[in-house]
């Protein structure tokens, strides 16, 4: 019985560690002693209003147009390894928080 606590609280921990590595992968972090707010990799989030999805159902759709149901099945099944994974794990945690507005300025940008 303790095994498969400890199976399931470890799955848990590990879930939960690589999707705040999956956040802390677009934050730039100092060093503990200064006193500056960490900021946002700017190119992570210019890199989701320029990248187009390369396979799939929607593919050439661009990262930041993608319909929160194609992101959120990559949640359960797994993001692709890679930059392309992470972009898509960004995208999903934007648009699932509806912060979708932050990249529409960037959008037109482009």
């Amino acid at each position: 019985m303790s095994y498969f606590f400890l199976t399931e609280y470890t799955d848990f921990t590990e879930s939960i560690l690589v999707y705040f590595a999956s956040i802390l992968s677009i934050i730039r972090l100092k060093p503990a002693m200064s006193n500056e707010i960490p900021r946002p990799d700017t190119e992570v989030l210019k890199d989701l209003v320029r990248t187009k999805m390369p396979f799939g159902k929607h593919k050439d759709v661009l990262i930041c147009d993608l319909p929160v149901s194609y992101l959120e099945w990559f949640s359960m099944n797994g993001f692709p390894a890679g930059k392309l994974g992470m972009l898509l794990s960004t995208a999903y945690v934007i648009k699932s928080n509806g912060l979708s507005h932050l990249l529409e300025e960037l959008k037109r940008g482009r």
